[in-house]
């Protein structure tokens, strides 16, 4: 075990305010934020690996910390030819088994055919927020969003093969591979996957096996959510004086309501669970989404 190795980060951060008043009755205010990093292992002399099944050095300089590594899913075999021509990880494949990228053109598919298939952490992250004022009404909202990161969906890759045979079947199977749907990006169906084909999963879960699986699975997390949105309303003065009250207002919040984002998980945040691992969506429990009402009053 060594403390060794080098690596180099650059990036910025910036942030834009702007406030207007149009007239006595209008005004608006809008914040933007955003971070960008990039980092980079430049050195790991003395600190290389060696790959159990070649005995081969495979090393990470020039990628970034938290990349992940895969196969890289190219299709399925969907004819006698190409199961009797093409290179295969285990010889055993049948039609509808997923087929690998045999990227350095040996034949075999092993660890040597791994490739970056992204990155646990996101390189650019940031928010912005408004607020629009008209009278005694306002209206508040703030989103913020993440773009670079990956999260492998283990979740789905033990649904939809099962498992070891525990886990109920989610209706993505009915897209899985057959000999009359193989135009589809699910692989074929088996039971117990991970006990017996390991067609889905590849390997194993992605807690211990999380760089040594399906491209399939590892899915951009990019994502822009509503965090918040709040209405007020500022009761007027000459009701509020009558009570003794100097200020009063009703509102009405929304919080976590929405994502917009391309994964098909549950939740695109960064995963950085202490058990499961970063970047594995093992099945997180979502952000609950949340509606307050309320009075706010000064005396």
């Amino acid at each position: 075990v060594q403390n060794a190795g080098s690596v180099e980060n650059t990036g910025f951060d910036l942030n834009i305010f702007h406030n207007n008043r149009i007239n006595k009755d209008f005004s608006y205010a809008v914040n933007l934020n955003l971070a960008y990093v990039k980092n980079r292992i430049t050195n790991l002399e003395g600190t290389e690996g060696e790959d159990p099944d070649n005995n081969k050095l495979w090393r990470l300089e020039g990628y970034p910390i938290g990349s992940f590594y895969g196969y890289k899913a190219i299709g399925y075999f969907n004819t006698e030819e190409e199961l009797a021509n093409e290179p295969k990880r285990t010889g055993t494949e049948k039609l509808g088994d997923i087929k690998y990228a045999d990227l350095n053109g040996d034949g075999v598919i092993n660890n040597l055919d791994r490739v970056k298939v992204g990155n646990i952490f996101p390189n650019v992250t940031g928010g912005f927020s408004t607020t629009v004022s008209y009278k005694d009404f306002s209206l508040y909202a703030r989103f913020d969003y993440a773009l670079g990161h990956t999260l492998y969906n283990d979740l789905a890759a033990r649904s939809i093969g099962q498992y070891q045979g525990s886990f109920n079947i989610i209706d993505m199977v009915k897209q899985s591979w057959s000999e009359e749907n193989t135009n589809t990006d699910i692989p074929k169906f088996y039971y117990a996957d991970q006990l017996s084909k390991k067609n889905i999963t590849r390997s194993n879960n992605g807690l211990t096996a999380v760089d040594n699986n399906s491209s399939r699975f590892y899915e951009k997390g990019d994502y822009l959510a509503l965090r918040e949105i709040t209405l007020t309303w500022n009761l007027p003065k000459r009701w509020i004086n009558k009570a003794f009250m100097s200020n009063a207002s009703v509102y009405v919040t929304g919080q976590n309501l929405c994502y917009f984002t391309g994964y098909s998980g549950v939740s695109p945040e960064p995963a950085v669970d202490t058990y499961y691992g970063q970047g594995i969506d093992n099945g997180r429990y979502p952000t609950p989404k949340t509606v307050l009402m309320g009075v706010s009053v000064t005396f």
